[in-house]
């Protein structure tokens, strides 16, 4: 491998604290697919946000974006598994047919969990 192409300690540290907040996510269920944790990220950004606005900001399908966040309710969308209990929505109070998306206590220590993670940064070597 030329030395030019090698990642800078700098780079290296940025993916190791990546890696650092991956493993907190799937500390909290193992079988979580990257999409479902976009999806939790995304929410947790934008609260309140209605099951569309979060699918445009992702690009998908709001059927797509609905089974995702049914998946991280209380029960996933199947209703006889539990879920993951990150994520609940609400009807709006504007609109009775607009769903809101919400952290739940669990989802919120959660995101706590991981921005804590990216703010630590790089481990010292």
């Amino acid at each position: 491998m030329l030395e030019s192409n090698r990642l800078s300690d700098e780079q290296r540290a940025a993916l190791d604290t990546m890696q650092r907040v991956l493993k907190t996510l799937l500390s909290h269920n193992r079988t979580m697919h990257l999409p479902v944790a976009q999806t939790f990220l995304r929410v947790a950004a934008d609260e309140g946000k209605s099951i569309g606005e979060h699918a445009r900001m992702l690009s998908i399908t709001d059927p797509g974006m609905s089974k995702m966040i049914a998946d991280m309710g209380e029960l996933n969308r199947r209703r006889h598994k539990p879920g993951l209990d990150l994520v609940e929505t609400r009807r709006s109070l504007i609109s009775g047919r607009r769903r809101e998306a919400f952290l739940t206590y669990k989802g919120r220590a959660l995101a706590h969990m991981l921005i804590h993670e990216l703010r630590r940064g790089p481990r010292a070597t």
